[in-house]
């Protein structure tokens, strides 16, 4: 498994898309494919969220990461509205992961147990805990926030899926 979601995760990050951006872009595009839906590759994340997972400021994702994101097509937005018409979020479809369904022999191509195997294992590097009695603890680096915190969070998973199964 480890081997097949390294090779995922080069995948995405040596997409054209996304290849020569910041790593606050690249390891946001890594959280919401591995936060997606395996059948829409869409996720409902605020900026403030994506935010705490990436250790930055809600403003660093609303003006730094998520126009990027959209600018190079590596995203796709749709705002989400209530019965009385306002706004009440935002969905994004991972265009990578939307590209690869279908081809079994594409490295983005992963199966829902693949995707929640990724998220959980991202939850544990860097996740930033929530739910009662912190029902998902806290990852790694989550006292890492700031400049830097980001490439720190992308250098880990990096590192972690690299490494031996001891």
């Amino acid at each position: 498994m480890r081997f097949r979601l390294l090779t995922a995760v080069r995948a995405l990050l040596t997409d054209g898309r996304i290849a020569d951006r910041k790593d606050v872009v690249r390891v946001s595009a890594l959280v919401l494919m591995a936060k997606a839906s395996r059948g829409t590759c869409r996720v409902e994340i605020t900026a403030r969220e994506l935010g705490r997972w990436l250790g930055v400021s809600e403003s660093t994702v609303d003006h730094e990461v998520l126009p990027v994101l959209r600018e190079v097509e590596a995203v796709s937005a749709r705002v989400l509205r209530g019965d009385d018409g306002l706004p009440t979020g935002v969905e994004y479809r991972v265009e990578p992961l939307w590209e690869a369904r279908g081809d079994a022999g594409a490295p983005l191509a992963l199966s829902k147990v693949e995707l929640a195997t990724l998220l959980r294992f991202i939850e544990g590097l860097f996740a930033p805990g929530w739910g009662e009695q912190c029902a998902t603890p806290p990852g790694l680096l989550v006292e890492r926030r700031g400049r830097g915190a980001a490439s720190d969070r992308l250098a880990l998973v990096l590192l972690a899926l690299h490494a031996r199964p001891d």
